[in-house]
């Protein structure tokens, strides 16, 4: 027996946004495409509450991508929260409800600004580390961890193996960018629970 939940409604959105891509579709049919098949699943799901938020933040996601508007889960939490709100008021008395935007509220309004100023200079600093000419890109201190980051490569490459050499610096680099990755759901996970325990 599968449980359908809004986790799985972005999923779907995110695989046809991608499937549009690389099916070479122009950026207009690539949105009507995910929106189009998006509804059908909605349709076949029989419209329960928890799926029509994820597909209407999805939805407004999608769609602003088309106008070239940077995603903010913010905006996007509050558009589809009117929406229910419009459709259903009574929906406001639902704890289904109110624990969903909680959490959203939480995830966007505390960690992710908080990871933004935090670990993910780091993060993009990783991207393309061994290119030099991209250090001018980030801010000094995502520089200095490049600089760092290549430094301790080349002196584990150094004391290894011609052939070894070349996978340690990009075990590192891996190491290091799954750690990142780990921080962020730790720092997620912690700020949900202490938002919706309250």
């Amino acid at each position: 027996m599968l449980v359908v939940a809004g986790l799985h409604v972005g999923a779907l959105a995110a695989l046809l946004f991608w499937a549009g891509r690389k099916l070479r579709l122009s950026p207009l049919w690539t949105i009507l495409f995910t929106l189009k098949l998006l509804a059908a699943y909605v349709a076949v799901v029989e419209q329960r509450p928890p799926v029509l938020r994820a597909a209407q933040m999805a939805a407004a996601v999608v769609v602003g991508g088309f106008f070239y508007r940077r995603l903010d889960l913010l905006n996007s939490a509050a558009v589809a929260a009117l929406l229910l709100l419009v459709a259903r008021p009574l929906a406001i008395r639902d704890s289904s409800f109110q624990l969903t935007f909680l959490a959203i509220g939480c995830i966007a309004g505390l960690a992710l600004p908080w990871l933004a100023q935090t670990v993910q200079p780091y993060v993009k600093a990783l991207k393309g580390w061994r290119d030099v000419t991209r250090d001018a890109a980030h801010e000094p201190r995502a520089i200095q961890f490049r600089i760092d980051v290549r430094a301790t490569a080349h002196w584990i490459s150094a004391r290894m193996p011609m052939r070894l050499a070349s996978s340690a610096e990009n075990a590192q680099a891996g190491g290091l960018a799954f750690s990142f990755r780990l921080w962020e759901l730790l720092v997620l996970t912690i700020v949900c629970r202490s938002g919706c325990s309250r």
